[in-house]
């Protein structure tokens, strides 16, 4: 007989790894966007 009950326990748990991975990669995405330097106004248009 099929324990759907440790089924659904590891796709709940897998499904949480993927939220936490996500969550992590955008804050340090956020950090790193944050520590770039202020782009001036029409600078990068120039180029």
């Amino acid at each position: 007989m099929t324990d759907y009950k440790k089924l659904y326990i590891e796709l709940l748990q897998a499904a949480e790894q993927a939220i936490y991975l996500l969550t992590d990669a955008q804050n340090r995405c956020e950090e790193l966007y944050a520590d770039l330097p202020a782009e001036e106004d029409g600078e990068e248009k120039n180029k």
